[in-house]
């Protein structure tokens, strides 16, 4: 497994998740392109039994990489991960979240790959009182956007910020130095005007990939 070409790094920022940990993991270890795929898990200085968990999943998955770091804040976590990752693209998932399709990262890679794009936005799900509720983009499904295009849209409301619902190109966020600002500006945006080119950006209905465990949803605030 270990030289599988990874075609996505998965970090996920722990921090005292231990309840739902091993469903988020599980969710991870059933995708199809599993032999493919980098996990990285960046333990944010837990006081729960968070990284013993962890630790137990290293055993069992060698393509796995732990950070044990003081508390520090989930950004901080995602770009150490981000730091380490080796992937062509990147996805970050948050502990209490899981995965619903087992086929789902090998979707979306293979459209993001396919249309060449830097960045894909992409529906989900929120889980709050045991139910489901989907969540849409609203915006033209599976367009392919430039970055002035994709702005203009975003500053009509029509995008959300979190970083879950996103596939990103190792290589673009590379070239524009990205990183996670804790607690400024939203994700979307940071990114979209970092550079001053982008490739390509979809969004759509690609696969209802990510449940979300009753997170607040935001849209760009301009």
């Amino acid at each position: 497994m270990l030289n599988k070409e990874i075609f996505i790094s998965i970090v996920v920022p722990v921090y005292n998740t231990e309840q739902y940990l091993d469903e988020c993991l599980q969710s991870i270890l059933k995708q199809t392109i599993i032999e493919n795929i980098e996990l990285i898990c960046v333990n944010d200085g837990s006081s729960d039994n968070s990284l013993e968990i962890l630790n137990l999943y290293k055993e069992k998955f060698p393509n796995m990489i732990i950070i044990d770091q003081k508390n520090s804040g989930a950004p901080t976590a995602r770009n150490n991960g981000l730091r380490v990752a080796t992937g062509e693209y990147v996805y970050f998932i948050d502990s209490d979240d899981y995965i619903i399709n087992d086929n789902c990262l090998n979707e979306l890679y293979n459209v993001a790959k396919k249309a060449f794009l830097d960045i894909l936005n992409f529906n989900h799900l929120i889980l709050k009182n045991n139910s489901l509720k989907k969540v849409s983009i609203k915006r033209e499904n599976n367009k392919i956007y430039t970055g002035k295009e994709y702005i203009s849209t975003a500053e009509k409301g029509n995008i959300t910020n979190p970083p879950w619902d996103k596939l990103l190109k190792r290589s673009y966020l590379k070239e524009i130095n990205f990183y996670y600002r804790p607690f400024g500006t939203p994700v979307a945006k940071n990114i979209l005007i970092s550079g001053n080119t982008l490739n390509g950006l979809a969004g759509g209905n690609y696969t209802f990939t990510v449940a979300v465990r009753g997170k607040l949803e935001g849209v760009w605030q301009p």
